[in-house]
């Protein structure tokens, strides 16, 4: 998860990346759960994604299509709570509840600044 502590290690991720012949990168963002000095700007983000994806393939997120928390699958925590998503961690079940019950349509996607990334500055 890239942040300011390591956004000026890019680079040498990438030269691992060719050195182990990996076939992709998760380049994902800090995303902390209150302000915080850690995180950087989205548009910083966007910028070394951009360039990391010019050396190597990364994944499309979340972040970038919208937010998809409890649509396609749920977090399912020690308590037996399940969560939307391991990042916004709203409760929208429990066991023994059949998990299809809690699952949202495709239709109630979200826009990741109003959940996980509410903290994240532009």
């Amino acid at each position: 998860m890239l942040c300011r502590w390591n956004f000026h290690s890019i680079d040498h991720i990438i030269e691992l990346c060719w050195k182990y012949e990996c076939a992709m990168l998760n380049f994902e963002l800090y995303q902390p759960f209150k302000n915080s000095n850690k995180s950087v700007r989205f548009t910083k983000w966007l910028k070394g994604k951009e360039y990391a994806s010019n050396h190597v393939k990364t994944l499309v997120t979340c972040i970038e299509t919208g937010c998809a928390a409890g649509i396609y699958g749920v977090a399912v925590t020690p308590d037996l709570n399940y969560w939307d998503c391991q990042r916004h961690q709203k409760v929208i079940g429990r066991h023994p509840q059949p998990i299809q019950a809690v699952i949202r349509s495709s239709e109630e996607m979200m826009n990741p600044f109003e959940t996980c990334c509410k903290y994240i500055e532009w």
